[in-house]
């Protein structure tokens, strides 16, 4: 069950969805999604991407890169759709295979799939642009499906904002019923997953209109209530396509596809977890660059290559967490 796309529709011209298309793909997944755990436990090997904004472009190399379902496993964090203007092609792809193939993908909520968002942020436009407006309240009603957070082999916790401050138990977040309504997303746990953003100058918590900033201390304190090793997370685009906190492995940041907006200079990223909890950071270069690099960090290898991905092999996520250098970080993608 292949998905094919010729050059035309990868090269910018919008695909011909239809009405019913798109309200059939979102009432099936949505009948599979609320079949899933709220708070999802997954085991490697497996892949994490972060924002994918409507790339769709993008969102086919991160596939031709790191392989098409069935014979690969992703777990998204979410920020499927806006700002990028083909957020349908985008979100009905990922839909497509979560329906052929629902042990391959797995999908977290984002603050964009919210009505505020998806209504502010440009997925409302491009459905009333493209005439089909009918699917509107079929998008809201996904949405509203989507699980809120992952947890991998027991050690990786996988949220698209950060960790709720007063969560008791990580079981809290399997006690949220779905179909969850946006109005109930902006405070509380789901807030905090959707919302939260992390904080260089504070350690701890502090409350915003919509979840918190969070600091180093609230990470670690995060991983040793619960005994985790890592939070994976997305929302904010960062320079290298992913960061780590502090230059730990305990947080690490996401944002899967390169040239934000066609604006920033940005790198796109995706993590690929091995069975053995192994980690290797795949990196999409900038399409427009002329001239691309192979760069392996371990390494240091600086080679001039036709290749357009970095590869990173960090030490294993079951041992003691080591140190990392990346680039500088840029607030953009709220």
């Amino acid at each position: 069950k292949d998905v094919g796309f010729d050059e035309q529709s990868l090269n910018g011209s919008a695909i011909d969805l239809s009405t019913a298309e798109v309200q059939y793909l979102c009432k099936t997944a949505s009948r599979l999604l609320l079949e899933e755990r709220t708070f999802l436990q997954l085991e490697a090997p497996i892949q994490i991407c972060g924002n994918i904004c409507g790339q769709f472009a993008d969102l086919i190399r991160l596939f031709d890169r790191g392989g098409y379902p069935p014979l690969a496993r992703y777990l998204f964090l979410g920020g499927y759709v806006n700002w990028g203007n083909r957020s349908l092609e985008t979100l009905c792809l990922i839909l497509i295979y979560k329906i052929l193939y629902p042990d391959c993908i797995f999908m977290l909520r984002g603050s964009h799939e919210t009505e505020l968002k998806a209504r502010t942020r440009g997925l409302r436009n491009e459905c009333e642009s493209r005439a089909l407006g009918e699917i509107w309240q079929d998008l809201l009603d996904l949405f509203d499906c989507l699980p809120l957070a992952a947890l991998i082999n027991d050690r990786i916790f996988c949220c698209y904002g950060g960790p709720p401050k007063d969560l008791e138990s990580l079981e809290d977040i399997q006690c949220i019923q779905r179909p969850l309504h946006s109005r109930y997303t902006e405070k509380g746990i789901v807030g905090d997953l959707l919302y939260s953003k992390k904080n260089l100058h504070d350690p701890g918590f502090i409350p915003l209109d919509r979840g918190n900033l969070f600091g180093k201390d609230a990470v670690k304190s995060f991983l040793h209530r619960f005994d985790l090793k890592t939070i994976c997370r997305a929302k904010e685009i960062v320079v290298d396509g992913y960061e780590l906190f502090e230059n730990s492995a305990e947080l690490i940041t996401l944002f899967s596809v390169p040239n934000y907006r066609m604006k920033y200079m940005n790198d796109g990223a995706v993590l690929q977890l091995s069975d053995t909890l192994n980690v290797t950071i795949m990196v999409c270069f900038l399409p427009a660059c002329s001239h691309h690099h192979a760069k392996n960090i371990g390494q240091n290898n600086k080679d001039q290559s036709s290749h357009t991905f970095l590869y990173h092999r960090s030490h294993e996520l079951k041992s003691d967490s080591q140190q990392y250098e990346t680039g500088p970080t840029e607030q953009g993608c709220s």
